[in-house]
């Protein structure tokens, strides 16, 4: 799955349990990063490239911690 554009400066992806949000508020790009219902990373930054980015490694993380051997099967294959 990719971004989708809710609106001018707001994008969402979820894959799964996992969800992110990236918005642009004021000047700097925020995002926050759920697992379910629980928010699990949040940061801010400069551009919208990297806000993009860093928050869909933090889903990377989340799922990692959260089912390891999941994610090993996966690689493997």
């Amino acid at each position: 799955m990719s971004w989708v554009r809710i609106v001018e400066g707001v994008y969402e992806r979820t894959e799964g349990m996992a969800k992110a949000l990236v918005a642009l508020e004021g000047e700097l790009w925020k995002t926050r990063v759920y697992w379910g219902l629980v928010e699990v990373d949040r940061g801010e930054w400069d551009s919208r490239s990297v806000a993009l980015r860093n928050a869909w490694a933090a889903v990377r993380r989340a799922r990692e911690l959260r089912n390891p051997t999941r994610v090993k099967e996966e690689d493997t294959e």
